[in-house]
């Protein structure tokens, strides 16, 4: 039997390179008097975009609409963005070591408004762009596919020029993990911290 050989790993960013608390941001529109729960059904997130190629302005003004509470677009970029944690400086090195043996690529479900935060937390806190720890970076909104759509992942095969049974997805969601094996990747779901160790073993049980 030939061996499997990992060349790429595409890696989810929420809940994997950086941790996220949606209940942060329930919290801080809830002190805004807005029920985010409440109003984020399919027809909000139909009229905005589901992809996430939405701008501030265009999320705040459908809140608005939908809430007919009047804040500001800086109060509600703020409850948005709430739910996004700090980056984690061994989960960056972790990243730099990986990066020596093997093609790093970043495939994130998210939006330009998380987008800028993110991208600025990394910049101020590890002192680098996201952008650096990556060949390349995939986000929902610039590809116009979301997962767990396999053709969201045969989209980043295709931009990403890789070839699929060389390449391992690590994601935290199991419907995108199933997505991603659909298209090809071999993928693994992503419950505990891992090491450097931790994926040389498990590129190795493939």
């Amino acid at each position: 039997m030939n061996k499997i050989k990992i060349k790429n790993i595409i890696l989810d960013l929420g809940g994997v390179i950086l941790d996220t608390d949606f209940k942060k941001s329930i919290v801080a529109f809830s002190s805004l008097g807005i029920n985010f729960q409440e109003i984020a059904t399919f027809d909000f997130w139909e009229e905005l975009n589901a992809f996430g190629s939405y701008s501030l302005n265009d999320f705040a003004d459908t809140i608005r609409k939908y809430t007919d509470v009047q804040v500001t677009n800086r109060q509600i970029e703020v409850a948005w963005t709430a739910l996004l944690g700090d980056f984690n400086p061994q989960r960056m090195a972790l990243l730099k070591m990986l990066s020596q043996n093997y093609s790093l690529y970043l495939f994130s479900n998210t939006d330009a408004i998380h987008t800028k935060t993110f991208e600025e937390k990394c910049r101020m806190q590890m002192h680098h762009e996201l952008r650096d720890y990556f060949k390349k970076t995939f986000y929902s909104q610039d590809i116009k596919l979301r997962k767990p759509n396999v053709t969201a992942f045969q989209k980043v095969i295709q931009l990403a020029d890789i070839v699929p049974a060389e390449t391992l997805f690590i994601d935290d969601k199991l419907e995108n993990v199933q997505a991603a094996r659909k298209a090809g990747l071999y993928a693994h779901h992503h419950q505990t911290e891992l090491s450097q160790l931790d994926i040389i073993r498990l590129i190795n049980n493939l």
